[in-house]
């Protein structure tokens, strides 16, 4: 199948946060933020989780070495998910830049 994207010149509201926070982990993921919180930093009472995308990174891969790969969603709260199991409980560094998309 080939593919090919087009560019689409319109305007989408766009706003986006980032920053910086320390979670505990545990096995392979760990909660980041809930959807209430999200809501009330973009000042968007009424948006979904589909209106939220999120990128991360370790922001410290030397305290704690886990390569990670994405965000999810389990209910209404964001979950950071990594490669690796992390088997004792235990903090890690987030870095993170959180998009709201009015669509």
């Amino acid at each position: 199948m080939k593919i090919n994207p087009k560019l689409l010149d319109i305007q989408i509201p766009l706003k986006y946060i980032k920053g910086s926070t320390v979670i505990s982990v545990y096995g392979t993921s760990g909660a980041l933020f809930t959807l209430t919180q999200l809501r009330n930093w973009f000042n968007v009472p009424n948006a979904n989780t589909w209106d939220f995308f999120v990128l991360v990174n370790n922001g410290d891969g030397s305290a704690n070495p886990v390569h990670f790969g994405n965000c999810t969603w389990v209910g209404n709260t964001l979950y950071v998910v990594w490669d690796a199991n992390i088997g004792a409980s235990t903090s890690t560094r987030v870095n993170y830049v959180i998009f709201y998309v009015a669509l």
